[in-house]
């Protein structure tokens, strides 16, 4: 099929809104407003638990610091920092430090994908192929277990990868540190990299190696967490002619002013970020790794992932799937954008339609669809949460967000006009149980009223 009027379609936009850099970006690159609780029907006294239970979290180990941000009806009433952002350095965490958001960097990515969708560059239902040659013969891997890793047993795929495919990751296409036997083996042979952390290859070739690798299942019929949103990223490269860097940069970042939100820093900001920790055995929290190294599969998954210092300087591979750096008040920025229905600051960056397109359950209950958080489903980029009789927790039903692989998460909730942000970077069950279970149940104790 030929696509080079899409193409051409995408990279003139490019080109027209490179153009468009002298605009002052800075002008909204101030933070969101700010109100008194009260003002949008929160308790003040309610809210400060949000600080008592971090606080605790922090004395009791459980995570080494954080950084919390509530906001409802377009204002933020809580920002707080809690803890260390280098426990060793005693240097405090501060609500600027910057944090790996990693799987974060997901709806980012789909929201520059369903701007392109748009504008008629694709349809959901294109099949990868059309832009990717390299799968256009995908193979499944008919048992991951018991197969020999030498001559695997490997069948046609029923049907290609669609995009709606890798915006759901219903693709087939898994996660190197979350299968085992013969499909880790093989992940391993072809070179592909665990999905975190820096890489010396472009985003080009990483997306070959995936593909040279069989799928878990046959697209469309399993949830299955992976690199799909990876391979979305070098698609989106193709259609619109630019890096992924650049495209987020001109078509989401600099428009919503998240002037902090980038695959790298400039060098010399490294104290500008939060260190990793890890919990080596339970109760202690290990500091990670700051220097380099070679994050693919014949190291430690974590370890190999979790280093600062790579973000600063440039680099080649921009994973779309989980390379950005952020900081609470520039992700609040693409929060209130969601929220919005697709706008802020005047630039409008997807129609309310399409956001609601994206935060609607894609996956149906589909067979892996309980990977995720009880009782929630998968949108496009974003998980859904179901009704709180099911969640057994405070959300409201169809809240949507997603969280990072050190312990950050953002949810958006329509019916409360309030979404919330919460960074850590302590990977234990411990800060999980602190950002994914009590904080929610935290900010919504605290709304008294409409």
């Amino acid at each position: 099929m030929d696509h080079a009027y899409s193409r051409a379609h995408s990279a003139m936009l490019t080109a027209i809104i490179l153009g468009l850099q002298t605009l002052a970006w800075a002008a909204f690159a101030e933070p969101l407003p700010t109100a008194e609780p009260e003002a949008v029907g929160i308790s003040s006294e309610r809210l400060a638990l949000i600080d008592r239970v971090a606080s605790r979290a922090v004395e009791d180990g459980d995570i080494v610091g954080a950084v919390t941000l509530v906001a409802r009806h377009s204002s933020v009433v809580h920002l707080h920092a809690e803890g260390w952002a280098d426990r060793e350095a005693e240097r405090p965490m501060e609500v600027s430090n910057r944090f790996l958001i990693a799987s974060m960097t997901k709806p980012i990515v789909t929201v520059a994908a369903m701007m392109l969708f748009e504008e008629g560059a694709f349809l959901l239902s294109d099949p990868v192929s059309d832009y990717l040659p390299e799968f256009a013969d995908s193979y499944v891997l008919e048992t991951s277990l018991d197969a020999s890793k030498e001559n695997p047993r490997l069948r046609p795929a029923k049907r290609p990868i669609t995009i709606h495919h890798l915006l759901t990751h219903t693709s087939g296409i898994s996660h190197p540190f979350i299968v085992s036997g013969v499909m880790r083996d093989l992940h391993l042979r072809a070179g592909v990299w665990q999905g975190l952390g820096p890489q010396d290859a472009t985003i080009e070739e990483g997306v070959r190696r995936i593909a040279s690798v069989p799928l878990l299942h046959d697209p469309g019929e399993a949830f299955t967490y992976g690199l799909s949103t990876d391979v979305l990223g070098r698609l989106l490269e193709v259609v619109s002619g630019t890096d992924l860097s650049t495209l987020l940069r001109i078509r989401v970042l600099d428009p919503l002013g998240m002037l902090d939100t980038a695959f790298y820093v400039d060098s010399g900001l490294g104290e500008s970020f939060a260190v990793t920790y890890r919990e080596d055995v339970p109760g202690e929290l290990h500091r990670l790794d700051t220097d380099p190294v070679d994050a693919r599969l014949d190291t430690d998954p974590v370890d190999a992932a979790a280093v600062s210092s790579p973000y600063e300087g440039p680099t080649t591979y921009f994973s779309g799937g989980a390379g950005l750096v952020s900081t609470a008040s520039d992700y609040a920025k693409f929060c209130q954008m969601l929220l919005n229905g697709g706008e802020l600051h005047g630039q409008r960056v997807l129609s309310p339609k399409t956001v609601r397109l994206m935060t609607m359950n894609h996956i149906r209950d589909l067979e892996g669809a309980s990977w995720l958080h009880p009782s929630h489903r998968f949108g496009l980029g974003v998980m859904v949460a179901a009704h709180p009789s099911e969640t057994h927790q405070l959300l409201s039903e169809g809240a949507y967000g997603w969280s990072g692989y050190f312990g950050t998460e953002f949810r958006v909730d329509p019916k409360e006009d309030l979404f919330y942000v919460v960074l850590t970077q302590t990977r234990s069950d411990a800060s999980a149980r602190f950002f994914r279970h009590l904080l929610p149940n935290l900010v919504y104790q605290a709304i008294i009223s409409d």
